[in-house]
């Protein structure tokens, strides 16, 4: 265990700013089962990639981001490659630094976190990807830029701030029209990018490289696999929708988990969703392990709470519980998390048969990536290791591959 001291005031921008993304923990004998331990309520490190807005087969630059206190224009912008999301998002804010042109009176209802939005729509533009390594904040580019779609149209939503590590940062979102077609390799160790004197340097464990691919495969030495099902939530009829769709694109879902506690179980289908800074289980789920009622009022009192914003900017603060044990079918072998924490919320969305569906629960980053415990501690913090020190994501195959620390 990593522990670095860190007070409540200082922690509370970073938890803002990684609540749409990732974390997880460590230990595991090698076989058909394989224990993880030790995993933690929230993810503290962001999966970013750099992206390039291309028109007319050129580069748009964009205005200096005053956020990173620089006059130089900008070529490129960050966002998060969140598999949670089934389009692209951009903020208000790129929209007005990179002169994004949006089309006329076209609106696209979205479900989020707090429910149904309404986004606007860009007009189609070209996009470019690259990985990134180091700094939570400001990471460096890593790899060169590839084809992350052509003529793609985005969502955009308002504001589109949230605190971070410098004050504010933008919340931009590449999410699975991007992905769907991509390899990804996320590997763990190394210096974080951030100076040792930096309060980042000094107070985060280091972030994940994310190094991005147009083809690859998981290696045959990878400790588990876990098959990965494609499921269209999108609305592409809703009612209110009008002018042209943003690009639209399936959902990953990992099928067949199984939930303990306290002597209870439930089976369950989790979005993976790499945009989630903790796991989640839904109301159902949690009346079914025994901690709601049949009334939806809590039995057990919460062993904490996570503050979230969603895409809608809107920010809320839900109950978690550390349950005892989570199976994760992984091909001939098992998963099994111990001591997982989740928050309980429901997200549900109308398809276009007029089917409601309510998740089951999100497989969250904090079973994945560095993670810290919740509430926060005035005495300081201590960040679990990874579990794996290397994660694939095959977006054709529909594939997560992990390698065990």
């Amino acid at each position: 265990m990593q522990q670095r001291p860190l007070g409540c005031r200082q922690l509370s921008w970073f938890l803002f700013a990684m609540s749409m993304l990732a974390a997880g923990t460590v230990a595991a004998p090698r076989g058909e089962t394989i224990v993880i331990e030790g995993t933690q309520a929230a993810a503290v490190s962001p999966l970013s990639v750099y992206v390039e807005l291309m028109k007319d087969g050129k580069v748009i630059q964009g205005e200096p981001n005053p956020l990173l206190f620089t006059e130089e224009p900008s070529e490129s912008f960050m966002a998060f490659l969140d598999t949670g999301a089934s389009a692209h998002v951009f903020s208000e804010t790129l929209v007005e630094r990179f002169k994004v042109q949006l089309e006329d009176r076209a609106a696209y209802y979205e479900v989020a976190l707090h429910g149904e939005t309404a986004m606007q729509v860009t007009q189609p533009y070209t996009l470019r990807l690259a990985g990134s390594k180091g700094d939570y904040i400001a990471p460096q580019k890593h790899g060169d830029y590839l084809l992350g779609g052509k003529n793609v149209r985005c969502q955009v939503k308002s504001g589109g701030l949230v605190a971070g590590g410098q004050g504010m940062i933008e919340m931009n979102v590449i999410g699975m029209p991007a992905i769907r077609d991509l390899f990804i390799e996320i590997t763990h160790g190394g210096d974080s990018g951030a100076p040792t004197d930096s309060l980042l340097g000094s107070l985060l464990p280091p972030a994940p490289t994310l190094s991005l691919h147009r083809t690859g495969s998981i290696p045959r030495a990878a400790d588990a696999v876990i098959k990965l099902d494609y499921v269209d939530f999108n609305r592409r009829n809703h009612p209110k929708n009008s002018g042209p769709l943003p690009a639209l694109e399936d959902n990953p879902m990992v099928r067949g988990l199984t939930i303990s506690q306290d002597g209870k179980q439930s089976s369950a289908d989790f979005l993976l969703d790499t945009g989630a800074v903790t796991s989640m289980i839904s109301l159902a789920q949690a009346q079914q392990l025994g901690l709601y009622d049949a009334n939806g009022e809590p039995v057990a009192k919460p062993d904490f709470y996570l503050p979230l914003a969603g895409v809608s900017g809107q920010i809320m603060t839900a109950p978690g519980y550390e349950l005892d044990e989570l199976q994760v079918p992984a091909g001939s072998k098992t998963l099994v998390f111990k001591g997982v924490h989740a928050i309980v919320h429901d997200i549900s969305v109308t398809l276009d048969d007029g089917t409601t569906v309510t998740l089951d629960g999100i497989f969250g980053m904090n079973l994945l990536l560095p993670a810290m415990p919740m509430p926060l501690s005035l005495e300081g913090i201590e960040f679990n290791d990874p579990p794996f020190t290397t994660i694939w994501l095959d977006g054709k195959r529909g594939k997560l591959g992990l390698q065990l620390r």
